[in-house]
């Protein structure tokens, strides 16, 4: 017997969605373009209990000489980042770009899921560190929480859905 084209060509709830109805872009997690001087910077925390699964880019633009940029993942208990600790039960998740290494206009990504957090223990809420060393760092972070365990998510991250 032969499936209908119906059957065949059926789209998926999940097809057809917008992106920005299934993903959150948290403003927390977000650095815009800028130039980095040298520093530690702590991001804001989001409550990861409503999505499975999250991204994080970390762009450089044309790095200035001797100059470092390094985004290490973080977990804490509430917003506030109350016991904050690196993410990472199998090692800590970071990404590094080095100037010396020859690394310059480039693009990386952590990925993580919700299994990976000490979420027994509190650890709910997702955030980053950003440690830079020298002046005038271009660079930007954005990030994607996905996967959402409800049916909706906040569009508030956006100026503008076309």
């Amino acid at each position: 017997m032969v499936p209908s084209r119906a059957k065949e060509h059926a789209m998926t709830q999940a097809y057809t969605q917008r992106f920005t109805e299934v993903h959150e872009v948290p403003l927390a997690l977000q650095i815009m373009p800028q130039l980095i001087d040298t520093g530690w910077t702590e991001c804001g925390y989001v409550n990861m209990a409503y999505h499975q699964r999250a991204a994080i880019i970390l762009q450089v633009g044309q790095l200035p000489v001797d100059s470092f940029a390094m985004l290490i993942l973080s977990e804490a208990k509430d917003a506030n980042g109350t016991d904050a600790g690196f993410l990472g039960t199998l090692g800590v998740k970071l990404i590094s770009f080095d100037e010396a290494d020859g690394d310059s206009n480039e693009m990386s990504v952590i990925e993580v899921r919700t299994e990976e957090m000490d979420i027994n223990h509190g650890y709910i809420y997702l955030g980053f560190m950003l440690l830079t060393l020298g002046d005038d760092i271009p660079l930007s972070v954005v990030s994607l929480l996905g996967a959402s365990n409800n049916p909706a998510v906040p569009t508030g991250g956006w100026t503008e859905i076309v």
